[in-house]
């Protein structure tokens, strides 16, 4: 019975002696089940993303639980796609492997590899890049 008060208290559902005493249709239980749960893992990982420095350039207002992010939900399903895709939330996660980085742990050249004309960082990438510019 503990495990019951633990788990209804940690979703901030009705107390077992409330649902007893009013036991609410299996479709209106499941339901609020469901929500109350996407609600509270919804906030928990929304704080656990704010406190992580690798997320910073993630929306998370376009979070919800149960859809995919607009990255991914707005790609095709073709191979070449879905590779730009995982280069994209690779780079919004800080998780893209760039010269620079490279460059800490091998003595190489830290330059664009597409331009050769400066060091590669994420900004200039993104921005500055003349072989990527449009």
């Amino acid at each position: 019975m503990i495990y019951i008060k633990q788990i209804l208290a940690k979703y901030d559902l009705p107390s077992a002696f409330q649902l007893n005493e009013t036991p609410p249709t299996k479709l209106t239980w499941k339901t609020q089940v469901k929500r109350a749960v996407n609600k509270y893992w919804l906030e928990y990982l929304l704080d656990e993303a704010k406190r992580k420095s690798t997320l910073k350039h993630l929306n998370f207002a376009s979070c919800t639980v149960g859809r995919l992010h607009p990255v991914w939900r707005k790609t095709p399903h073709s191979k070449t796609a879905i590779l730009q895709a995982s280069v994209q939330s690779k780079m919004l996660v800080g998780r893209y492997t760039l010269q620079e980085d490279l460059n800490t742990y091998r003595c190489i050249n830290d330059n664009c590899p597409l331009c050769l004309a400066a060091p590669e960082s994420l900004f200039y990438l993104l921005y500055e890049c003349i072989s990527l510019q449009a």
